[in-house]
């Protein structure tokens, strides 16, 4: 995530290989790894970027309505279920790399909608149900409406700031879904094809 964030950033430098050279050297320096670790508590201390709507992280969008201590535990316990129903129904690695995306961006402190093309490889295996098509739909909306509701509070800052959020957990729960009928198709060799395709 690191690298991607950086590559992002320097695709639009015009020095971007004299960047590149600090930031390899950069790296390979020894007090590297301790800055960063006290960049990333500075950040995890911020609770500016909570306010921003485009964040889809579960904690994120609770702490937008005041719960934040909620959000947090909602995070923890779909990694600890996702890491115990993964591990039980025996997934194929592509089938639990998607829910580990998925899941990942919705559990972590903050995430940005745009995170969201980490997830395109599996979102175009095959074509879209109901839910997939839904989720698209509201990550097509332009990033003005739910940054309107910003300074909103109540059900407009429910609404408009979990657009994003809301697709994502679309997404998760389309994935999951897929999931649950491909352990199914794999525990009952009888089951019909069809089963194993789900309505995403």
């Amino acid at each position: 995530m690191v690298l991607f964030a950086v590559s992002t950033s320097l695709s639009f430098d015009t020095q971007s290989e004299d960047r590149l050279r600090v930031f390899g050297s950069y790296w390979s320096s020894g007090w590297a790894a301790s800055h960063q670790l006290n960049r990333l508590v500075a950040i995890a201390g911020d609770r500016h970027a909570e306010i921003i709507t485009t964040d889809v992280s579960v904690r994120g969008y609770f702490a937008r309505l005041a719960c934040e201590e909620l959000g947090t535990g909602v995070a923890a316990a779909l990694l600890a279920f996702l890491a115990i129903w993964v591990a039980r129904r025996r997934l194929d690695v592509f089938m639990a790399s998607k829910l580990g995306l998925v899941v990942a961006i919705l559990a972590s402190p903050l995430a940005w909608f745009h995170y969201t093309l980490l997830l395109l490889p599996a979102l175009i295996e095959r074509p879209w149900g109901k839910t997939l098509s839904l989720a698209a739909c509201l990550l097509l909306v332009p990033i003005d409406v739910p940054l309107s509701s910003i300074r909103s509070s109540g059900l407009v800052l429910a609404l408009g700031g979990g657009i994003y959020f809301g697709a994502v957990c679309l997404i998760c729960w389309a994935f999951f879904r897929e999931a649950w009928c491909a352990g199914a198709v794999q525990s009952d060799p009888g089951t019909p094809l069809r089963a194993s395709l789900p309505d995403r």
